[in-house]
């Protein structure tokens, strides 16, 4: 995700990161959380067929 992030993006982007935990095996796992200053963080993932997939259920997964 690139842009020009203030401090209330990336604090209102945490909670939906840890929406994006595991649930069961698939899921998303951050190791760090981005700051105004370091927007590259380290993260890893797992999908049923490819983390692509995964990806792309990330959005309705935060909504629900």
């Amino acid at each position: 995700m690139k842009g020009d992030w203030t401090e209330a993006a990336v604090e209102a982007l945490k909670p939906v990161l840890d929406a994006w935990k595991f649930y069961g095996e698939y899921g998303m796992r951050v190791y760090e959380y981005p700051t105004v200053d370091k927007i590259t963080i380290e993260f890893n993932g797992s999908g049923r067929w490819s983390f692509s997939g995964t990806l792309g259920g990330f959005d309705s997964w935060t909504r629900s």
